[in-house]
C-alpha cells in the first residue's frame, strides 16, 4: 500500500457532484469510444500553465463539467505539485466501486451524494508520494 503522503487537491464538491450527475446522464463519451463508462476525467498537466481539473468524459454542454482545483485553476503551473514531464488523464469511473475501505464498496457518484447530503462541501485527492496512486475524502 503506497503512503499518501503527497500533495492534496481540493475541489468544490458541489461542483464536482454536478460534472458527475451530468457524466451520468449522458451516454455517449466525448472521445468517441462506446465501450468507455462515464466517469471523470482528472487532468494532469505539467509544464505549461493549464493547472490541473476533473472534466467530464462525455460532451460538454454546459461550464460545471470542467472543475479546477483549489489553487490550481488557468494560469498555473502544476510542475512543483504534479512533477515534470508528467501530463496525463486518469478516469475516476463513476460506477465502480471505490478500494478505499472507509468507502465500503461504494461508487464515486454514490460517494459525491451521499457527502452532499450531509452538508460535506469539499472533494480531497490526497496523492502518493510517488504520485502514482491517489485516495478520495470528502470534508465539511
Amino acid at each position: 500500500m503506497p503512503e499518501f503522503t503527497g500533495p492534496r487537491l481540493v475541489f468544490p464538491l458541489e461542483e464536482v457532484l454536478a460534472a458527475a450527475e451530468y457524466t451520468a446522464a449522458v451516454h455517449e463519451p466525448d472521445h468517441g469510444r462506446t465501450t468507455a463508462q462515464p466517469g471523470l476525467w482528472w487532468i494532469k498537466y505539467t509544464g505549461s500553465s493549464s493547472g490541473t481539473y476533473l472534466k467530464s468524459n462525455a460532451p460538454i454542454a454546459r461550464d460545471t463539467t470542467v472543475v479546477y482545483a483549489h489553487g490550481y485553476g488557468p494560469g498555473t503551473d502544476t510542475h512543483s505539485l504534479l512533477g515534470a514531464g508528467r501530463t496525463w488523464r486518469e478516469t475516476i469511473p463513476l460506477h465502480q466501486p471505490l478500494p478505499q475501505p472507509r468507502f465500503e464498496g461504494s461508487s464515486f457518484l454514490t460517494v459525491l451524494r451521499e457527502a452532499a447530503a450531509r452538508g460535506e462541501g469539499l472533494l480531497v485527492l490526497q496523492l502518493a508520494g510517488d504520485h502514482t496512486e491517489y485516495r478520495l475524502t470528502t470534508v465539511p
